[in-house]
């Protein structure tokens, strides 16, 4: 075979692949939609982290801060109209890279640099930050919403159009994804079966379409996906590029036929950028700086061993191979001053190239005119946040189940152990304990709820923000009102079965309604509580660590276990904030006032448990619990929605 003829399958595959299909192309909805183009470019980019370590100094072990370089005086333009792919090794910075792009990057690292947007110098990505998406790398998505419930949800929040082109959009959007059989499907979690994971990763890219961005970032949009849903998505994210957006991604290990698919293609390691340029001239540059691939092998492969220090290992040993199969020679200590060669020598190679110099050049000019943050008003926010989480609500019939069993199975064991308690000075310990019982389980009930369902939504939440879908203030409202329902349901039927089966108070029906009252405010405070941990809490696992802790010392010091005038001075402030007391405190005024026990007037149970304050100072005080921690709630809840993010110094 002559050197002419000497084409690598890859290769042709770029070539086919570059030229027009005969047939009618496919045209995707968002080719017909105006955009604002953006090229980025950004010079001597340096990404830093200080690291504090342990080191032994004299024998003794200090603490040193050591500077970690994750991007070292890189330079580079992506461009609209083209599709640009990001490779390399692990901890090459290729994700550090995208999340400086996108103003994602966290506010604990160092930069300096420069950033330019259509040639303009800016400080911040974020002022044009409406004009960006981003789609992580895991798939975070309501899992009782449909793909369609989903898109139009986004539509109603995110595009200032009328209703009917809003529709049009989302139809548009699911028949462009491949959606339209799974549209009316749950996307599901660990309790619903839902959509199939190459759905899911459609479903996150087309939420992030909806607001026709002109900045598209992925990290990894294919992995874990079969090679058609992959190759699927990249005729996306091509046809998008094509439609004039600037679409960027981070990709693993790509097959040759995704490969043949890059416009753009920009290859990393060990912080430093030793090719960006066209993806059909990468398998030629490589080879005229001494490192060819070999023929049949996917570019992509022959990519990342070349980059990878143990792609070099590899060669090292098959050379140190004898033919029976044993190492000889193989000094394993010499490979890493090898590969760092290796790398400075790519570095260098690129930074002297034409390809280089062409990553240099920004072609627009024109200035971005940014929209408006928010497209629709708080209150429009506000309701439809309000009716995902009602059906968020009901679409969770085992959470229902759940604690609607709990309560009855709690209430009917309390009826078991309590029932028809005796009007007697040996009943009085007996309505003590069952009033103690709804108080301490209708607290923990209102606790629990809180902290389960806004866990469930924490990532969704923070994604949604990011991406500057609502104010927080309109999502911590509507779910507050969602929650209310529940918060007076559950502790009405509990004090429903309870109250007659075990004859408390009978001394006139507003006793029964005034303890209903109690409970309910008890469960509102308490739910205050779970709302707060969650917010600060970094996951489920923790919050639920977390609950003990706040609960216990409140059960401690309500005053059923210890005296009230008994409870240390460094104690009290304990004491007041607990929402066992008040509730417990007030339950047993209510209880025990104007209550015809054959004991009396000998014994007065009040007395004993030192309870000054009245019912009305009890439930103000409840009132007031709930209100203060939503709103510690809520500023925890505007802290973790608005993330520090690092400045180009």
């Amino acid at each position: 075979m002559t050197s002419e003829n000497k084409t690598a399958p890859s290769d042709l595959a770029i070539q086919q692949n570059n030229s027009e299909s005969p047939s009618n192309p496919k045209r995707y909805f968002f080719s017909s939609i105006p955009i604002q183009p953006i090229d980025l470019q950004w010079k001597n980019l340096t990404v830093s982290a200080d690291i504090k370590k342990k080191v032994l100094v004299d024998g003794k072990k200090k603490t040193v801060i050591e500077r970690k370089v994750i991007l070292n005086d890189v330079s580079g333009t992506i461009k609209h109209g083209i599709f640009t792919a990001i490779m390399g090794p692990s901890g090459c910075g290729k994700t550090t890279l995208l999340n400086f792009l996108s103003a994602r990057i966290e506010h604990n690292l160092k930069i300096k640099g420069e950033l330019r947007v259509n040639s303009q110098r800016v400080n911040d990505i974020e002022k044009i930050g409406n004009l960006v998406s981003f789609v992580q790398q895991d798939d975070i998505l309501l899992g009782t919403v449909t793909p369609r419930e989903l898109f139009t949800f986004t539509a109603n929040l995110r595009l200032g159009v009328s209703p009917e082109e809003k529709k049009k959009r989302v139809n548009e959007l699911l028949h462009d994804l491949g959606l339209e059989k799974c549209a009316d499907t749950m996307i599901g979690n660990t309790l619903i079966r839902g959509i199939s994971g190459g759905e899911r990763k459609r479903t996150s890219i087309g939420v992030e379409l909806i607001p026709n961005p002109s900045l598209i970032f992925l990290d990894e949009p294919t992995t874990g996906l079969d090679s058609t849903t992959a190759l699927h998505i990249l005729e996306v994210l091509k046809a998008l590029a094509k439609s004039g957006r600037n679409v960027v991604s981070t990709i693993h290990q790509p097959s040759s036929t995704i490969f043949a698919h890059f416009d753009n293609l920009m290859l990393m390691v060990r912080g430093q950028i030793v090719y960006q340029g066209p993806a059909a001239t990468a398998v030629n540059y490589f080879e005229k700086i001494g490192y060819p691939c070999p023929e049949l092998t996917n570019p992509a492969d022959f990519f990342m061993k070349l980059l990878n220090e143990s792609g070099l290992v590899m060669d090292e040993m098959e050379k140190s191979r004898t033919e029976s199969g044993f190492l000889l020679n193989f000094d394993a200590e010499r490979f890493e001053e090898k590969f760092e060669k290796r790398v400075t020598h790519m570095v260098e190679m690129y930074r002297n190239s034409h390809q280089a110099e062409e990553g240099r050049i920004g072609e627009l000019t024109q200035e971005v005119h940014n929209p408006k943050i928010f497209e629709t008003s708080w209150f429009r926010q506000f309701c439809l946040i309000l009716g995902r989480a009602f059906r968020n609500e009901f679409r969770n019939p085992l959470d229902l189940r759940m604690k609607f069993f709990q309560i009855i199975f709690v209430s009917l064991v309390t009826i078991a152990v309590w029932y028809k308690i005796p009007k007697t000075t040996s009943g009085i310990q007996g309505r003590t304990g069952v009033l103690f019982l709804i108080t301490f389980l209708g607290g923990f009930g209102g606790l629990q709820y809180s902290l389960t369902t806004f866990n469930m939504e924490r990532a969704v939440f923070i994604r949604e923000r990011l991406s500057q879908s609502y104010r927080a203030s309109a999502y911590f409202c509507s779910r507050v009102i969602s929650e209310l329902p529940w918060l007076i349901l559950w502790p009405i039927i509990q004090v429903s079965i309870i109250y007659f089966a075990v004859e408390l108070n009978d001394n006139g029906t507003e006793k029964f309604f005034i303890l209903a009252a109690i409970a309910i405010c008890n469960w509102f405070s308490s739910s205050a509580y779970g709302l707060a941990i969650s917010t600060f809490a970094t996951s489920v696992e923790v919050a639920m660590t977390l609950a003990p802790v706040v609960i216990v010392p409140m059960v401690v010091f309500a005053g059923f276990f210890v005296n009230q005038d008994s409870v240390p001075p460094f104690f009290w402030p304990i004491q007041y904030i607990s929402f066992i007391k008040w509730g417990f405190q007030a339950a047993m005024i209510n209880e025990f006032t104007d209550h015809d026990l054959d004991c009396a007037p000998t014994c007065d149970p009040l007395e004993q448990f030192d309870f000054d304050e009245g019912i009305a100072v009890s439930i103000i005080c409840l009132i007031a619990i709930g209100i203060f921690f939503r709103i510690v709630a809520y500023i925890g809840l505007v802290k973790i929605s608005t993330p520090k993010k690092a400045k180009i110094m």
